[in-house]
């Protein structure tokens, strides 16, 4: 008769154990691990979009600041030819200047914003119309250029003093998002040469697109010009 064994010899022929720091992670541990590692990369994800976001909109902010800017100097500018009436001369020559007469223009009086007319210079134009990087579109620019349009130019005038002190106000914008073709300001606004037309002339589509805060963004600037000493 086999003898029972005993109790020595049963611990031994038992698995032997492995050291703690061996131990294998069991599924659950590693779907935690990987639902924590997927939940950091999306937040990074969201925060890299949202960093680009804001990057995109503090550009266009920036150029359409410095846009109303350089249309605020045009407008300065184009007071130097603004001289009389004076003790020379009783009659007003405003009529002389390029932009600055549209304040006696009877259909563009405030409170209206119009589209100041674009003036196509020996080798550089000014224009209301400017593509992304802030460069003038000029009025004879092809199709394609046109449809280049980022940014566009409103103008309001008003008399402070008249034949003496202007107020001029000017609105730079550019679009949120595309528009359909049914929309208030023409087809596909922005984007395309509807966005900022080549005329000279107040339109009810200037007025509403003033409030559609929905579909643009505006920069407002405001100076005041007065009419220069006789030369």
């Amino acid at each position: 008769m086999r003898a029972p064994s005993s109790p020595s010899s049963l611990l031994s022929k038992r698995a032997p154990k492995r050291p703690r720091g061996a131990r294998g992670f069991t599924l659950i541990e590693v779907m935690m691990a990987l639902t924590i590692l997927t939940i950091g990369i999306l937040g990074i994800i969201s925060m890299q979009k949202s960093a680009v976001v804001t990057n995109n909109d503090a550009q266009q902010f920036t150029v359409a600041t410095q846009l109303a800017r350089t249309w605020l100097d045009r407008l300065n500018r184009d007071s130097t030819v603004w001289n009389h009436p004076s003790v020379q001369q009783a009659a007003s020559d405003i009529a002389d200047t390029l932009w600055l007469k549209a304040v006696n223009d009877g259909s563009l009086n405030y409170p209206k914003w119009f589209v100041p007319a674009a003036v196509d210079w020996t080798g550089f134009s000014e224009s209301p119309a400017f593509d992304r990087n802030g460069a003038d579109i000029a009025a004879s620019a092809s199709a394609a250029l046109l449809n280049d349009t980022v940014y566009c130019t409103h103008v309001r005038l008003r008399w402070i003093y008249p034949d003496q002190l202007i107020r001029a106000e000017v609105r730079v914008f550019w679009r949120k998002k595309s528009l359909g073709a049914g929309s208030t300001y023409g087809t596909n606004v922005g984007f395309t040469s509807n966005m900022c037309p080549a005329t000279g002339t107040s339109s009810v589509a200037n007025a509403v697109m003033g409030q559609d805060t929905a579909n643009f963004r505006w920069v407002y600037a405001v100076t005041s010009i007065a009419r220069q000493g006789p030369k």
